[in-house]
């Protein structure tokens, strides 16, 4: 009996597609490859896949004419005919036996999903979620920073995905995971142990886009900007809306400013209507953040393209008071804050030194 069933969308034959399928066969005892071949035929990725074990891989063919993989993992998670899913990027690969820690992870604590580690390959780990210290049982949503994780890299019952379709936001062609990651992790309960084996993410493919100045806001902030309005967001309790506001707008806000030059007028109002959209969803969601930041975001509520530039600049200038301290003192130990994170970070390092 298949235990897990790993989705791996692939829409081009360059991808490292072996390595993807046979770290999940790695990756658990009783697990299998679903690749979902997406916009073309499925021969050449079958040929590639000859030699691994045939029984535990299983192709289908998924086109809707879009350059997003939100439809082909929608239709694998639609598909997958074991207890549970996981999800897995074709140029990535998974940590010999993390699909089997997960599930035994799963069993002990009585958890509904596993959140995988990540880390990129020959490199640091990533540290998101932002979990309490030494945590190993089910989390808490908001103390354990969950919504700081993008992306449902994660153990969980098919049953859950196919109730949450279309999982994957299929209006974006970028970020069409965001939602789909807060969404659960909002509404299961949810275990990550951040020493675990678990997801290795490669740098190889030529169409991760990662440096400053080539990114598109019209495009990056679309999927940030209408979800803050989608009725999961609005029905979420206070205290969700806040750490979820503050998570967006400090990670696909600012991140997303700290990486494209915002030109002029046109993208400078993009950004605005970002910042506005998530202040509606929580006033409270910027108040841990540091005086740079800040100083950033009050640029951007008035649409400023050259206040925007200075302002970035002097962040990456500041000193550290000025990158740790809110303006409000009293909110330095915030949850959502740079010193609370901080510490936690400092926390980690402890424990790994034993």
């Amino acid at each position: 009996m298949t235990a897990v069933e790993v989705v791996i969308a692939v829409h081009s034959e360059s991808r490292p597609i072996e390595r993807a399928v046979r770290s999940v066969l790695a990756a658990g005892k009783e697990a299998r490859a679903l690749v979902v071949v997406h916009g073309m035929p499925i021969e050449p990725i079958a040929r590639r896949l000859e030699g691994l074990d045939g029984g535990r891989i299983r192709l289908i063919r998924h086109d809707d004419g879009r350059r997003s993989p939100a439809g082909p993992r929608n239709a694998g998670f639609t598909a997958a005919e074991g207890p549970y899913v996981s999800v897995l990027d074709s140029d990535d690969e998974l940590d010999p036996e993390a699909l089997d820690t997960a599930l035994r992870r799963i069993e002990e604590t009585g958890a509904e999903v596993c959140i995988l580690p990540q880390r990129n390959a020959g490199g640091p780990q990533m540290e998101t979620p932002l979990v309490r210290a030494g945590r190993a049982r089910v989390l808490d949503v908001v103390r354990d920073r969950l919504f700081t994780r993008t992306g449902p890299l994660c153990v969980m019952p098919a049953d859950l995905a196919r109730d949450l379709m279309p999982l994957y936001d299929t209006r974006f062609r970028n970020g069409e995971d965001i939602s789909a990651s807060a969404r659960i992790w909002a509404a299961h309960t949810c275990v990550y142990v951040r020493t675990d084996p678990g997801n290795v993410m490669h740098h190889d493919a030529d169409d991760r886009v990662t440096s400053r100045g080539t990114l598109r806001l019209d495009d990056v902030l679309e999927a940030p900007t209408a979800i803050a309005s989608d009725a999961w967001v609005g029905a979420l309790s206070p205290m969700l809306r806040q750490s979820l506001a503050a998570k967006m707008i400090r990670v696909h806000l600012l991140g997303v400013l700290d990486r494209a030059d915002v030109r002029d007028e046109t993208e400078a109002r993009l950004a605005q209507a970002c910042l506005s959209a998530w202040l509606d969803v929580s006033r409270a969601a910027t108040r841990g953040l540091s005086r740079s930041d800040r100083r950033v975001l009050d640029a951007v509520a008035v649409a400023d393209p050259q206040r925007i530039r200075a302002a970035l600049d002097a962040r990456n200038a500041a000193g550290r008071l000025s990158r740790l301290m809110p303006r409000n003192p009293l909110r330095l130990l915030d949850r959502d804050g740079d010193l609370r994170r901080l510490l936690v970070y400092r926390a980690y390092r402890r424990a790994e030194r034993g």
